[in-house]
């Protein structure tokens, strides 16, 4: 009885100590964490390879990305087994939570010494996956056994009239996400020299307008990169936002989803640097995510003000007609 009553509770618990888990394990050095692993790896090796086939550098990478895959598959499932008892629980909302959970992940490991590979990011989300995967495919199997039959649900249809006028805002808001995501995406696809002579290109366009703003020492090409990539990002941010705001579909989830979205294009952005010979950081998907967020966050605060403009002048004409 106490566990059936505090399940969400004890869940939710299980969820942040295996956040704190991973987290914490990234948060180790070098030295340390080749400590563990090889403590691991001298469990592992007898019982896998047992006749010493597999070099000890081959089985030590592979047992650190199955590890990853590991923590993440359970992580995918306590949070599955979390929210099964709300009723706005969404697939894309959870896949956010692992993204971002695993970005984090990576940026720590940046910032004790370790190396922070995108490649892992990828690796954590298909572990995540299959953990997910594996709890809806028995709780699928449980609802079949419990009822035969399954009773339909009724489900409100929305108004899909949409003007004329407002269906081309939406062709438009559709090609603006599409040319940025070319734009960034096609910036990361340039080799390290011809990105550097166009950020450096910028840099003298832009250069006394940052002087104003930054002391002039601090004006350098790394922070051109920094603030293009958090513009960008911004940028297709406010586009998605505004994309869900004409579709007329502007709720806490669809908020989510824009940033599921956005973050989804920076771990991309940052894959592709990888095939580039570019540098290719976790840190930089956090930078990009955050201007995602402002996007979204300053598009939301002018739909908030449009929309209680509409209602202030709706009230003032009501009142009139009353007079």
């Amino acid at each position: 009885m106490f566990f059936k009553r505090n399940a969400r509770i004890l869940l939710t618990l299980m969820i942040a100590l295996m956040l704190l888990f991973i987290w914490s394990n990234s948060l180790l050095d070098g030295e340390r964490s080749n400590a563990l692993s090889g403590w691991v790896e001298r469990w592992l090796k007898p019982l896998i390879d047992p006749q010493g086939k597999i070099p000890d550098k081959t089985f030590d990478y592979d047992v650190r990305k199955l590890a990853h895959m590991l923590e993440y598959a359970l992580l995918g499932a306590l949070l599955v087994f979390g929210t099964a008892q709300l009723k706005s629980r969404n697939l894309w909302t959870l896949l956010l939570v692992v993204l971002l959970a695993a970005v984090i992940d990576e940026t720590i490991q940046f910032y004790t010494g370790r190396t922070s590979q995108l490649q892992d990011v990828w690796l954590d989300m298909v572990g995540a996956g299959i953990g997910m995967l594996l709890v809806y495919g028995v709780g699928c199997l449980a609802q079949k056994r419990e009822s035969a039959q399954v009773v339909p649900k009724q489900v409100k249809r929305e108004s899909a009239e949409i003007s004329k006028s407002r269906k081309a805002w939406i062709a438009v808001a559709c090609l603006l996400i599409a040319a940025t995501l070319g734009f960034i995406w096609g910036n990361s696809m340039n080799s390290r020299s011809e990105s550097q002579l166009l950020s450096l290109s910028v840099l003298r366009w832009i250069r006394p307008l940052l002087d104003a703003i930054f002391s002039p020492e601090n004006v350098t090409d790394h922070l051109v990169r920094k603030l293009a990539h958090f513009t960008e990002f911004g940028l297709l941010g406010a586009e998605l936002i505004w994309l869900t705001y004409l579709l007329r579909k502007l709720r806490v989830q669809t908020v989510l989803n824009c940033l599921l979205a956005g973050l989804s294009a920076a771990a991309i952005d940052e894959t592709i640097q990888i095939f580039s010979a570019r540098g290719s950081q976790a840190i930089d998907v956090l930078l990009d995510f955050g201007g995602v967020i402002t996007g979204v966050i300053v598009v939301l605060l002018v739909c908030l003000t449009i929309s209680v403009r509409k209602k202030t002048r709706t009230t003032h004409k009501s009142r009139n007609m009353e007079i």
